[in-house]
């Protein structure tokens, strides 16, 4: 699903309040995950506790408004991207 429809199906007025009143390139929506998976899944729970538990967080967005949910492991990306704008995201053509 992505954080974008996540947040237009549970958060309608902020997400029309947002998309309306602002640049609409200037607004961008940012999944967390401290984790980078459920914690409730036994498996990924042991791969997590088998790991370094601090490698293992992520980011998810949309890198385009029709494009399909990207992952980065870079948790840092929502501050890069207030900071520095677009530039800051990875260019999604490479891999």
């Amino acid at each position: 699903m992505g954080p974008d429809p996540f947040v237009a199906k549970h958060f309608p007025l902020l997400y029309d309040f947002l998309c309306t009143n602002f640049y609409s390139d200037g607004v961008r929506f940012f999944g967390l995950s401290s984790t980078g998976g459920d914690l409730t899944d036994e498996e990924f729970r042991q791969k997590y506790e088998n790991s370094q538990p601090g490698l293992m967080g992520e980011i998810v967005y949309h890198p385009s408004p029709k494009g399909s949910p990207t992952s980065v492991p870079d948790i840092a990306l929502p501050i890069g991207w207030l900071l520095e704008g677009e530039s800051a995201l990875p260019d999604p053509a490479k891999p």
